[in-house]
């Protein structure tokens, strides 16, 4: 960006982006846990971009346009602009408006309906091409509402029109020298969509990713690509790429910079089969409007027309190796696997689940897919071989051929020795194994343990249950809700998978739903999905205001629903299941969570360490030596940290890995007792629950933890904010002094606690010690190394400052100690990856303002293009030795430096 300046290339940079139910994610994380403080971080991000550029030469303004939120998300951008933008160039725009006065762009737009963020763009990007800055080029650049995309990154997109030459150019999370952090690792279901989309445009073969919403293109030309356009929903990208591309009539006309993406989770919507299918078509019908036919493009066109969110599924499960195999970039038109040969596909893996009863009989038949390969490998290596990369739960193919896979397995390795050798074999080599196979062998043994259990005579009856509260999307299918994850019909064949082969009268189970007081009508939807497609399943749904109404004792000082966050409706469930009897058989509970990231096929883990080993309860532990966790963004130090305060207060159940899993068993006489006199409703209530456990039995370690696969679920859910930490805390706090002795060390940390709050704790998080840092938090005692006071005072050292607008070249490095305590011998890049955390999360601000101060402090060291090209080469040619912290600070670095040399030359 200053290289742009140097060149006396004046520019002038409009952002935009559409808002549409982003009225939690505008709030910061104090007010929402999905708070993002979008809006503000926008503007610190632009603003440190263009620090030291005169605004003679290169300015900057963001344009929001509102796509007809009814949650009046406009208002919101708007309000919070208002009063704390600081006087940034910030407008809000509303779709509506362009809609009443007919004007060109959004012609054959009836109501904001008709949109999705398409609408709201192309409207956004013509009204920024309407405005003139004299003297200046003008790019318009669009980007999403959330921080995946550092705008700080800008002047990668400048660098591609202002220096050579390009109409536009696309910020891509695929190209070499990108580095993209996406939960769930490669997705083949965005290589099969790539695949075929290219087949029938050549002439866009060669943009890499064409769905980032990170694109800028010269003014001039977005006034010839917004008129008469067709597509106003999710292909709108491809449209305008392909218009530029056309208007051009050279090849390769458009620019691809390599950018640096993190995922953002909350409140996004996930991609379903279904969605596939629906922008394929879309596609297709850009192709015919604007592209010559052929018959290999017209073929992949009307294969496309036939597709259906369900024939997609089996294609994901059966894509061919020379698609899933090559990375997207490679593919070319035509290509090696027609149309005709992907219809055949869509027919070949019809793979069917175990016939109840009759697993054991069973045909290989309905594992067709794990048999293609010779028969000199095992079913494992078989397993690992064919199984998605990406395993995804909510798909129904997917979750059915991980339990057939598990059934195969069985066969192979017929005991529960056999196969806890082979689980040995994986754990000891855990990164080299996909989740798939992991779960997989987890899955067989589980249900080994439970046909075992019911050998050895020992009857049981096993109840879970779980909590609803806004779950009326995830209730429902892919097809009805991209959210969907159809969650009650696929536990329901979770249990019947696990109890396969069982006789009733030796093992048997039900499922116990509690309504937490939803006003959208959770438990209503949950009832009505058994009935209409549970066939018959032992599934009831309860509500917590009954309960409440009818003064039961569990929920006793609970004045309304909203005096519970799930602990309140767990509560009831574990009470009212212990209420139930049944003759001549060990009763157990257990409690889960409404999404699908723990498989229920795992329950015979808990069932062995209660009817097997004796224990009272059993926890599901993610952070077990044995289990598999996959979850975005790696380790999580604001959850390492909360370990290490609670386990200071209560060295009595120190020993339990993780307390907060939504995957716990207790006998239901343990229940009975357990559910008396609780205190805690809301986010402590798992703490609670463990400790009244211990407790009672007396004698140490009385818990049993079994270490489980466990994949996070996104879609709908909450991610945890500072504050939130900090009120869960404070809470266990509470419980420490409500059930334990109390002496100085204990105390000293409740106390810190106490005064706690979400910014302190932010202090802490970008300085934790190391000594809490470097360990696993199964290693954690009471007493520990680092004291209250010491966290105390290191909640008041890391007090990083941005650099001050206007003044970045001249700053102190006062802003960057936490990067400085390392000797000079190293380098600041090098200081950089020693130091930086490890998880960047860019929606909590003080990491957010650490990355912009890294980037400056790598300017001052490589003060030229030239040299931070060679350093971001260094890094992108061992990608993964590096953190995405650091892959940022020097990408940024090396746009801010673009961005002054644009001008300056």
């Amino acid at each position: 960006t200053r290289e742009i300046v140097t060149a006396k290339k004046n520019f002038h940079l409009t952002t935009l982006f559409a808002v549409y139910g982003e009225t939690n994610r505008i709030k910061t994380k104090e007010e929402h846990p999905n708070g993002e403080d979008f809006l503000i971080t926008k503007i610190a991000q632009l603003r440190w971009l263009f620090d030291g550029v005169p605004e003679s030469n290169g300015s900057w303004d963001i344009l929001i346009v509102d796509d007809g939120c009814p949650d009046g998300s406009g208002e919101a951008c708007a309000r919070v602009a208002a009063e704390r933008g600081g006087g940034a160039p910030v407008e809000v725009l509303y779709l509506q408006d362009a809609i009443d006065q007919k004007l060109p762009v959004v012609k054959g737009i009836a109501s904001t309906k008709d949109s999705r963020k398409g609408g709201a763009v192309h409207y956004g990007l013509w009204a920024g091409a309407q405005r003139k800055y004299s003297g200046k080029t003008h790019c318009i650049s669009y980007t999403d509402a959330d921080l995946s995309t550092h705008l700080g990154q800008s002047g990668l997109l400048l660098d591609g029109i202002l220096n050579k030459g390009k109409d536009g150019v696309v910020g891509s999370r695929r190209a070499r020298e990108a580095v993209m952090v996406k939960s769930g690792g490669r997705n083949t279901r965005g290589k099969l969509h790539a695949y075929l989309w290219k087949q029938m445009m050549p002439e866009i073969c060669y943009v890499v990713d064409t769905q980032t919403a990170f694109k800028a293109f010269r003014a001039d030309v977005v006034e010839a690509l917004t008129a008469d356009l067709m597509e106003r929903t999710m292909s709108f990208d491809l449209e305008l790429l392909l218009k530029a591309q056309l208007r051009a009539g050279t090849p390769n006309a458009l620019g691809q910079a390599g950018i640096c993406w993190k995922d953002s989770e909350a409140e996004s919507t996930s991609g379903s089969s279904g969605g596939y299918v629906v922008l394929l078509q879309q596609m297709a019908a850009i192709y015919r409007h604007y592209l010559p036919k052929d018959d290999w493009r017209e073929s992949f066109a009307r294969f496309i027309d036939s597709l259906t969110g369900e024939a997609f599924d089996k294609l994901l499960v059966n894509t061919p190796k020379s698609i899933e195999q090559r990375d997207a970039a490679q593919y070319a038109s035509p290509d090696t696997v027609s149309a005709e040969e992907m219809a055949q596909h869509c027919g070949l893996a019809q793979v069917q689940g175990p016939s109840a009863g009759a697993a054991d009989g069973m045909g290989d038949e309905p594992l067709a897919v794990f048999l293609r390969l010779g028969e000199s490998k095992g079913v494992c290596e078989k397993i690992q071989d064919l199984a998605v990369d990406d395993l995804d739960l909510t798909i129904p193919a997917y979750e059915l051929q991980v339990r057939c896979a598990a059934d195969l397995l069985i066969k192979e390795h017929v005991t529960r020795d056999a196969l806890e050798v082979l689980r040995e074999k994986l754990v000891s080599k855990k990164s080299d194994f996909k989740y798939f196979t992991h779960l997989s062998v987890v899955l067989a043994l589980s249900k080994v343990i439970t046909r075992e259990i019911v050998t050895a005579k020992k009857n049981f009856h096993l109840t879970t249950l779980f909590a609803v509260y806004g779950e009326t999307n995830r209730i429902k299918t892919k097809e009805e809700h991209p959210n969907g994850e159809d969650f009650l019909i696929t536990k329901i064949a979770q249990l019947r998978w696990l109890f396969d082969g069982v006789p009733e009268s030796n093992g048997s189970w039900d499922i116990l739903i509690v309504d937490d007081g939803c006003p959208d009508g959770s438990g209503e939807a949950c009832a009505r999905v058994a009935a209409e497609r549970g066939g018959g399943a032992p599934v009831e749904v309860l509500y917590l205001q009954d309960a409440i109404d009818q003064k039961l004792p569990v929920v006793k000082g609970i004045a309304s629903t909203k005096d519970s966050r799930k602990g309140g409706a767990v509560h009831y469930g574990l009470w009212a299941g212990a209420q139930r009897k049944y003759s001549g058989k060990t009763h157990c509970i257990s409690y889960t969570d409404a999404d699908l990231s723990t498989h229920l096929g795992q329950s015979g883990l808990l069932l062995d360490g209660i009817l097997n080993k004796g224990k009272d309860g059993v926890v599901g532990s993610r952070r077990a030596r044995e289990a598999v966790m996959v979850k975005s963004g790696g380790r999580n130090t604001r959850g390492k940290l909360h370990a290490y305060l609670w386990k200071q207060m209560m060295p009595e159940i120190c020993y339990v890995v993780d307390t907060q899993t939504a995957f716990k068993a207790f006998r239901a006489d343990v229940v009975e007792a357990l559910t008396a006199d609780l205190m805690e409703r809301t986010m402590s209530f798992d703490l609670e629950l463990l400790l009244k456990a211990q407790l009672r039995a007396g004698t140490p370690n009385a818990l049993g933890q079994a270490g489980i696969c466990w994949k996070d679920s996104e879609a709908e859910s909450t991610s945890g904010s500072s504050g939130g930490y900090v009120v869960l805390l404070q809470q266990m706090a509470a419980i420490y002094r409500h059930y334990l002795p109390k002496d100085d060390w204990r105390e000293s940390f409740a106390r810190f606690i106490d005064s706690l709050t979400g910014e302190a704790f932010d202090k802490l998080l970008v300085n934790t010690p190391k000594s809490i840092e470097q360990r696993d938090a199964a290693q954690y005692a009471s007493p520990d190394t680092v004291s209250a006071e010491e966290m105390a005072q290191h909640c008041g050292l890391a007090q990083v400052q941005g650099p001050s607008a206007g003044a970045a070249d001249g700053m102190g490095d006062e802003p960057l100690a936490v990067f400085l305590r390392l000797g000079e011998s190293k380098g600041v890049c090098e200081k950089i990856q020693d130091l930086a955390v490890d998880d960047l999360d860019l929606t909590i601000p003080a990491y957010e303002l650490q990355v912009r101060c890294a980037a400056d402090l790598l300017i001052k060291e490589h003060v030229t293009r030239d040299a931070l090209e060679v350093l971001r080469e260094k890094l992108v040619s061992k990608k993964s030795d590096f953190k995405y912290f650091t892959h940022l600070s020097v990408v940024l670095a090396l746009s801010k430096v673009i961005t002054r040399e644009i001008v300056t030359a």
